[in-house]
């Protein structure tokens, strides 16, 4: 017959279970982010609020710029000239649309078009025409 093994001691736990306890205290330790990294996100987090700071009123500076018959044209469905048929369109504000180059077109647009000081009814006009461009 084989020996029993003797049973294992209480100090024998305690010293497997502080090896435990303190591989998960380092994986805790791992997991919390470091002064430097707070100090970067607090950083980031303050260019974001700038920056949409920056981009709201930029937006509201042009939109309040636009003539109110415009604007009013907004969510309204029209119709533009293709190459052979007029097809529907949705009119929206610039800002409706994602970032990229319809609005970047529409941008550069207005403002050459807004320096020319045209009179309200011939500046919609204008604006008008270049949307329906697209």
């Amino acid at each position: 017959m084989p020996a029993a093994s003797p049973p294992a001691s209480a100090s024998d736990d305690s010293g497997g279970g502080a090896s435990k306890d303190a591989d998960q205290a380092k994986e805790v330790d791992a997991s919390l982010p470091t002064l430097d990294q707070l100090r970067k996100e607090k950083i980031l987090e303050d260019l974001r609020k700038q920056g949409k700071k920056e981009y709201e009123e930029e937006r509201d500076s042009i939109l309040a710029r636009l003539p109110q018959d415009y604007k009013q044209m907004f969510h309204q469905i029209g119709f533009v000239k293709g190459r052979t048929d007029f097809l529907p369109c949705l009119i929206l504000s610039p800002y409706e649309v994602s970032v990229g180059p319809v609005r970047s077109e529409w941008l550069e647009r207005f403002h050459s078009v807004s320096t020319l000081r045209i009179d309200d009814g011939r500046w919609s006009l204008v604006v008008g025409l270049i949307l329906a461009q697209y």
